[in-house]
């Protein structure tokens, strides 16, 4: 789940000690081109074939998020049908077909507005939600969405099938992540699958999941400890030293906050290791291994070397 007005401090970390290294391969930071007229530009998505990136960045007349577009490497601003003072905009996924999942937020109103958006014709298709709550965060190259609503107090994950705007209460708490084949991870420990079964993981081990991609489901548990959990619920790894993750991919490369004594960093665990990242922030990481967030305030790409 991603507040857009809170997430940009939190980002930047004090000067560290030199940064840990991967076994294999070196995780290295590529900068973005950036947009005229917003500041502190970060990758909160990109599709699974590299060919479009989306983001937020800082409107410099307003000081709300707008939505940000690449098309390769060259920038575009998201359609803001909805933008002015206090009205943020939060892209959060893209398929290949240039489908965004995102949602918008009014900080005068306290409402949102959850949305499937054409990156290409700069068209918004507004889910349904009650009440205007909620946040859309994740779609498949099918175009299958999940997010989240209230229900009064209670937080429900919800699913837009493809070609609907009607939503589906499927889960409690928040999507960790959505795959291509329908199945759901949300972060009070259910697996949703498409034909309407639900798994509960019970060895949850003092963790509950934050991120979910292509059969790998991961959170933090006790003694910061990494657990990741397959599709039945089964154990499949745990790693010692995190005290958050934000990201996993299909292969298993998982990203998060790293913890080595006194030292906490942004790192990428991967090929038996992890790599400390430099003044960094990791989003996501795509199937293809391309990992997205910010390096200092700008926005960023890193690939393995």
């Amino acid at each position: 789940m991603r507040f857009p007005a809170a997430v940009t401090a939190a980002l930047v970390l004090a000067a560290l000690p030199a940064p840990a290294q991967a076994a294999g391969c070196v995780w290295t930071a590529s900068g973005l081109p950036t947009h005229p007229g917003v500041r502190d530009e970060r990758v909160t998505g990109m599709s699974p074939d590299g060919s479009i990136t989306i983001g937020d960045a800082f409107n410099v007349d307003f000081d709300v998020l707008n939505g940000i577009l690449w098309f390769g490497t060259t920038p575009s601003l998201m359609a803001e049908v909805l933008a002015g003072p206090g009205v943020e905009n939060s892209p959060s996924d893209v398929n290949n077909a240039g489908i965004v999942a995102g949602y918008t937020y009014d900080e005068n109103t306290g409402l949102t507005a959850s949305y499937r958006y054409n990156a290409h014709d700069g068209t918004y298709e507004w889910l349904q939600a009650p009440n205007n709550n909620g946040a859309a965060t994740d779609i498949n190259e099918r175009g299958d969405v999940v997010g989240w609503i209230n229900e009064g107090v209670v937080v429900k994950t919800v699913l837009w099938p493809a070609g609907s705007t009607q939503y589906q209460v499927i889960g409690n708490g928040t999507p960790a992540g959505l795959d291509e084949e329908g199945h759901v991870v949300t972060s009070k420990g259910e697996i949703w699958s498409p034909d309407g079964t639900v798994v509960k993981i019970t060895d949850t081990q003092g963790a509950y999941p934050r991120a979910y991609a292509g059969g790998h489901a991961v959170g933090v548990g006790t003694g910061g400890n990494i657990v990741e959990w397959d599709l039945s619920g089964t154990v499949t790894r745990t790693i010692p030293g995190a005290v958050t993750v934000e990201a996993v991919n299909a292969s298993g490369v998982i990203a998060g906050l790293h913890e080595l004594g006194d030292t906490r960093r942004w790192a990428i665990w991967s090929d038996g290791g992890v790599q400390d990242l430099e003044d960094s922030y990791v989003e996501g990481i795509t199937d293809a291994g391309v990992a997205y967030g910010r390096q200092g305030w700008d926005a960023a790409i890193f690939r393995c070397s």
